[in-house]
C-alpha cells in the first residue's frame, strides 16, 4: 500500500509546489548584499564580459574569481523575466525547488522507493535551500547539478558506457564552470571512478591473486597513512610550495580542522545560517548518527558496496579537500562552498529511519516504533524550526541597502553628492537611487585623480556637502587619503543601518561654512533670544516621505555654547488646528563643538522636517522652542507666520513620487488614509485624507466618513464639506495633492471591538459608492474592582454610585495643592454623563475649594463602566493662602455633565439634603 503510494506523481508535484510557496514567502522583503552586488556587475556586462569573467567594478577593470556559467543562465533569464529584484531571484527559487524531485529521484537510486519522500521533504523543508533561494547567487543551481553528476557516477559503478561518461564530463565541466568549488566534488567521483576501473578492469587481468591482495592492502595504507599523517604531509607539501620557483598565492596556513567543518555542514543542513544547535552541539552530533547509520545501511543488490563508497567519498574527501586548501592558498572554507553535501545528508537521514522502521516492524514490542516515530517527529521539528528561523528578521538579518538609500532619498538637496567606497556595492545604489537627478562618485577614482588639496578645493567648490558611504568597515584602511581629505570638512551625520556581512554606514559632510560674523542675505531675520534668522529649503521629493530643511541662524551665549540644545517644532494653521509636531534632540551638536561659535558669530544649524504631503495652499503658525533637555529649561521661543511664498516653496508638497492612489471617488482620487490603530469609547478618531482631483472641484462635494460594525453596517458617520474656508475644493489644483483632517467622535457607549473606515464622496449630481480604506479597534477600558479600605469609609448613594469613602493628605498646608483620593463603586451605570465634585467647606460656611472631574482625570466616562466595577479619583484642591484655622468639612456628590442637575444622593435609603454626601471633617491649625 504505501509502495503504491509513494509512486503516485501527485506527491512530488505536491512539494515541489509547497516548495515554491516557500521560497515565495518573504522573497521582496529580502534586500541584496555585497555578492549580490558582484552578480548585478556581471549581468549588466555584455556576454563577452562574462564569458572572460571582466567586471568593471567602480571604472576600474577587475576580474571576478567565479565562473561564467550561473552568470550567463541568470543574463539570459533576465532578457525574459525583466531586471526587477523580484524576477532575477525568482532564477535562484526555481533552482532550489528543483532540489527537491533531483532529491527524490536520487534517494530512489541509490536507497529505496521508501525513503524517497521523506528526502524530498528534507529538502523542501531545509533552511538554507530556503536562505540561498532568496539570493542572487549560484548556491542553490550547485545542489541540482551536483545530485545530477553524482547520479551519472552511479550509473557508469553500475553500467560502463561511453554516452554515460561523456554526459558526465559535460555535467562536471558545467559544475566546475557554476562554482570552483566543485572541483573537491569532481575529484572525489573521479577517485571512486578510477578505483573502480582498476579494481573491476586491471586487476582481473593479473592471475596472480596475491598481487591483487597487496594492491588493496597498497591503497588502504596509503589511505590510511593520509589519514595518520595528514598534518605532516601538509607541511610538506607547503615546504615545497614554497621552495618552487612560481608565483605564489597567497600566506599558507594551517589545515582547517575537519570536526567543526562537519558540524557546520550539520548545522546548516539541520538549522540554517539563522540558527544554531540550542544544545551545544548533542542535537547535530544525533544527525551524524543518523547519516552514519544511513550508509550503513545501504543495500541496493550487488552494486550496494560500490555506490557506499561513491556517497562515503563525496562526503569525505570535499571536507579533507577544503582542510588542506588553506594550506596553499588563503581562503577560509564556508557551508557555501560545500552545499552539494546537504542532499547526502538528506539522503542518508531519511534512509537511516525507513531502515529502523523496517527493522522495527520485524519486532513483537513497539517500543523500537516509539523509537523510530520519535526520529522522525524530531528531524521534522527539527528542520521545521530552523526553517521558521529563517524568516526571522533580526538586526544582522540582511544588509540594509533599502534603508540607506531611503535615507538618502529622503534628505537628498541641491548640491549634494554621493561617494562611494570600494567596498560599496554600486550596482545596487544605482537600481535604487537611477531615477532620482544625483552624482555618483568613486573614492578610487578621486585618489588616482587629484592628491589631497586640490581634491577638497575642487569639492568645495562645486558642492554643499557630501555622502560617504563608508561600508565595508573602517573605510580608512581602503582609502586614507580620502579620510584625511574629509577630515577638513565638519561631518555632522553618521547613520548605520543593519549589516549581515558587511558594515553598512552613511557620513554626511558639511562643505560650506556653517559660522558667519552677520546673518546671510538669504536668511529671513527674526526677534529671538538666541535665534536670529531662519530659512526654509524643500526636501528631496524621492523619498517615502517629504522632508523641508529649517536653517536657524543661532547665536550663543556662553553657558549655552557647551549644552546641546533640542528643537520642539509644531505646525499649526491660522484657526489654531494642530498638523505636525517635531522634536529633534541634538539639533545643534554640530555647532557647540565649532570653535568659532562663540561670541558674535551666527552659526547655522540644519533641522530635517518630516513634512506630510499635500497641506493646502493656507497660511501657517511654525512654533519653535529651544530647550535644553537636561534640565528641561527652555532657551528661546518663536512664532513664525509663514507666508504664501514660503508655504509654496517648502511646506506644501503638492506632487510626490511615493504616493499612490487608493481608490477613485468621483472627481477625486484618494492617496492616502491615516488613522490611528486603536482608540478608547469616548475619543475622537483623527484621520488626515489625502486627495488627488482628477478635475477642477465643484462646489457642494461633501466627504462621508464612517465606521463600520465587522458586519459592515454603519455604527455613527461625519459628513463634512471637502476642503476649509482657507483652502476650499474648488481652489483645488487637478494633479496635485491636498491634505485635510476630519474628526469622527465616538460615543462614550461605543462597543469595543474592530471597526472598518469607509469613505464616501457626495457631489452635485453624483453619489459614490462607499470604499472601505482603513480600520480601527475601539479598546475597552480595563476593568478594576472597587478599591479597599479608606481612612474615612462610607457606604451613601449618589446615581447609582455607591461613595466608599476618601483618603485625606498626610498633611495640610495653605497656599500649595492638597491632593483628596475619594473611592467609588458602580452599582447602576448611569444613563447619562455626570461628573463627579469635592468641596471644601471652611469653618466660616463657605467654600474654600473644590475640584469636577470625571474618572481617569476627565478622559472617561462614567457610562462606561460596568456594575461592580470600582475606580478612584484625585481630587487636587488649593486652600487659599489666607485660609483661616479651624474645622474644615468635606462634600461630594455628582451632576449631569450636560445641565448641571445633581444626581440623588441617599443615605440608607433616605434622601440627602441638597443631594450632598457629608464626607468627613479635618482640621487646619
Amino acid at each position: 500500500m504505501i509502495c503504491r503510494q509513494i509512486q503516485r506523481p501527485w506527491l512530488p508535484v505536491l512539494l515541489c509546489a509547497i516548495t515554491f510557496g516557500l521560497r515565495l514567502a518573504d522573497l521582496i522583503n529580502r534586500g541584496f548584499w555585497l555578492d549580490e552586488s558582484f552578480t548585478l556587475l556581471r549581468i549588466y556586462g555584455s556576454w563577452a564580459d562574462i564569458l572572460r569573467n571582466f567586471v568593471a567594478r567602480q571604472n576600474t577593470p577587475t576580474t571576478d574569481v567565479l565562473p561564467m556559467v550561473y552568470f550567463l543562465l541568470l543574463k539570459a533569464w533576465m532578457l525574459f523575466s525583466g531586471q526587477s529584484p523580484f524576477a532575477l531571484k525568482l532564477f535562484s527559487v526555481f533552482a532550489s525547488m528543483l532540489a527537491v524531485p533531483v532529491t527524490w529521484v536520487a534517494s530512489r537510486r541509490f536507497f529505496s522507493r521508501a525513503s524517497a519522500p521523506l528526502a524530498a521533504l528534507f529538502a523542501c523543508l531545509c533552511a538554507s535551500y530556503q536562505w540561498y533561494g532568496w539570493e542572487l547567487r549560484m548556491y542553490t543551481l550547485m545542489v541540482p547539478l551536483a545530485i545530477i553528476q553524482l547520479y551519472l557516477a552511479a550509473r557508469m559503478l553500475e553500467r560502463f558506457t561511453w554516452p554515460t561518461l561523456l554526459l558526465w564530463f559535460l555535467v562536471a565541466a558545467a559544475s566546475l564552470a557554476t562554482h570552483y568549488s566543485f572541483a573537491s566534488w569532481v575529484l572525489a567521483q573521479a577517485l571512486v571512478l578510477v578505483g573502480s576501473f582498476i579494481w573491476k578492469v586491471l586487476l582481473p587481468r593479473v592471475a596472480n591473486r596475491k598481487l591483487q591482495v597487496g594492491f588493496a592492502l597498497l591503497v588502504i595504507s596509503l589511505v590510511a597513512m593520509g589519514i595518520l599523517f595528514g598534518p605532516r604531509i601538509a607541511d610538506t607539501g607547503r615546504r615545497i610550495y614554497a621552495a618552487l620557483p612560481v608565483v605564489k598565492l597567497g600566506t599558507p596556513t594551517p589545515p582547517v580542522p575537519l570536526l567543526p567543518m562537519v558540524m557546520d555542514v550539520l548545522n546548516n543542513t539541520v538549522f540554517g545560517p539563522n540558527a544554531t544547535d540550542p544544545s551545544n552541539g548533542i542535537i547535530l552530533t544525533g544527525f551524524g548518527v543518523l547519516v552514519l547509520v544511513g550508509l550503513v545501511a545501504m543495500s541496493h543488490g550487488h552494486h550496494a558496496p560500490e555506490q557506499r563508497g561513491l556517497i562515503f567519498a563525496c562526503l569525505l574527501v570535499p571536507l579533507v579537500f577544503w582542510s588542506l586548501v588553506p594550506t596553499l592558498i588563503p581562503n577560509r572554507p564556508s557551508y557555501r562552498y560545500l552545499i552539494f553535501l546537504t542532499p547526502l545528508v538528506h539522503l542518508t537521514i531519511a534512509n537511516s529511519i525507513v531502515w529502523l522502521g523496517t527493522r522495527a516492524g520485524r519486532l513483537p514490542t513497539g517500543l523500537v516504533r516509539l523509537v523510530v516515530a520519535t526520529v522522525f517527529v524530531l528531524v521534522f521539528g527539527l528542520q521545521s524550526f530552523g526553517l521558521a528561523q529563517a524568516y526571522v528578521h533580526g538586526p544582522p538579518w540582511q544588509d540594509d541597502w533599502r534603508s540607506f538609500a531611503n535615507h538618502i532619498r529622503s534628505n537628498w538637496a541641491n548640491g549634494d553628492v554621493l561617494m562611494l567606497n570600494i567596498n560599496t556595492p554600486e550596482a545596487i545604489l544605482h537600481d535604487m537611487l537611477g531615477d532620482m537627478p544625483i552624482e555618483f562618485v568613486y573614492a578610487f577614482d578621486q585618489i588616482r585623480l587629484y592628491d589631497d588639496a586640490r581634491w577638497t578645493d575642487q569639492f568645495a567648490a562645486k558642492y554643499r556637502r557630501i555622502w560617504y558611504a563608508n561600508t565595508g568597515g573602517d573605510a580608512s584602511e581602503q582609502n586614507p587619503q580620502i579620510q584625511r581629505a574629509l577630515a577638513r570638512f565638519p561631518r555632522i551625520q553618521r547613520v548605520d543601518f543593519g549589516g549581515r556581512t558587511t558594515q553598512v554606514q552613511l557620513d554626511l559632510f558639511q562643505l560650506e561654512r556653517v559660522d558667519a560674523d552677520k546673518l546671510p542675505a538669504d536668511a529671513i531675520a527674526i526677534p529671538g533670544l538666541l535665534a536670529k534668522g531662519y530659512r526654509l529649503t524643500p526636501g528631496s521629493p524621492f523619498g517615502e516621505t517629504p522632508i523641508t530643511t529649517l536653517s536657524l541662524w543661532l547665536r550663543l551665549p556662553e553657558d549655552v555654547r557647551t549644552h546641546t540644545l533640542a528643537v520642539d517644532a509644531r505646525l499649526s494653521d491660522t484657526g489654531n488646528n494642530l498638523w505636525m509636531t517635531w522634536f529633534v534632540a541634538d539639533a545643534t551638536k554640530g555647532i557647540v563643538v565649532n570653535p568659532r561659535c562663540r561670541g558674535e558669530v551666527i552659526c547655522r544649524v540644519d533641522i530635517p522636517l518630516a513634512m506630510p504631503a499635500g497641506l493646502a495652499s493656507q497660511p501657517y503658525v511654525l512654533g519653535i522652542r529651544l530647550v535644553e533637555p537636561a534640565a528641561d529649561v527652555q532657551r528661546d521661543a518663536l512664532s513664525l507666520e509663514l507666508g504664501a511664498d514660503e508655504v509654496l516653496c517648502c511646506i506644501r508638497v503638492g506632487k510626490f513620487n511615493s504616493v499612490k492612489p487608493i481608490a477613485r471617488l468621483g472627481a477625486l482620487e484618494l492617496a492616502a488614509v491615516e488613522t490611528p490603530v486603536s482608540r478608547r469609547p469616548g475619543e475622537s478618531v483623527p484621520m488626515n485624507l489625502v486627495w488627488r482631483p482628477v478635475a477642477h472641484v465643484p462646489s457642494g462635494f461633501t466627504i462621508r466618513v464612517s465606521l463600520l460594525s465587522q458586519f459592515g453596517i454603519p455604527v455613527l458617520s461625519v459628513t463634512k464639506t471637502a476642503g476649509s474656508p482657507l483652502a476650499p475644493a474648488t481652489a483645488w489644483n487637478p494633479g496635485e495633492l491636498v491634505r485635510e483632517q476630519v474628526q469622527v467622535a465616538t460615543p462614550k457607549t461605543l462597543r469595543p471591538g474592530a471597526y472598518s473606515v469607509s469613505i464616501q464622496v457626495v457631489g452635485p449630481g453624483e453619489r459614490t459608492p462607499a470604499v472601505v480604506v482603513g480600520h480601527v479597534t475601539i479598546n475597552d477600558f480595563v476593568r478594576k474592582g472597587p478599591a479597599g479600605t479608606t481612612a474615612f469609609p462610607n457606604s451613601d448613594q449618589v446615581g447609582g454610585l455607591t461613595f466608599l469613602g476618601y483618603d485625606p493628605p498626610d498633611r495640610f498646608q495653605r497656599g500649595a495643592r492638597t491632593e483628596f483620593v475619594s473611592s467609588w463603586r458602580v452599582d447602576t451605570p448611569p444613563t447619562v454623563d455626570g461628573v463627579l465634585f469635592m468641596h471644601i467647606i471652611g469653618p466660616d460656611g463657605k467654600p474654600a475649594g473644590q475640584d469636577d472631574l470625571q474618572p481617569e482625570q476627565n478622559t472617561r466616562s462614567l457610562q462606561t463602566y460596568q456594575a461592580g466595577e470600582g475606580f478612584v479619583i484625585q481630587h487636587r484642591i488649593t486652600l487659599a493662602a489666607d485660609a483661616p484655622a479651624g474645622r474644615y468639612r468635606v462634600i461630594v456628590g455628582a451632576y449631569n455633565a450636560v445641565d448641571g442637575t445633581r444626581f440623588p444622593a441617599s443615605a440608607k435609603g433616605s434622601a440627602l439634603t441638597d443631594d450632598l454626601i457629608e464626607a468627613g471633617e479635618f482640621v487646619l491649625p
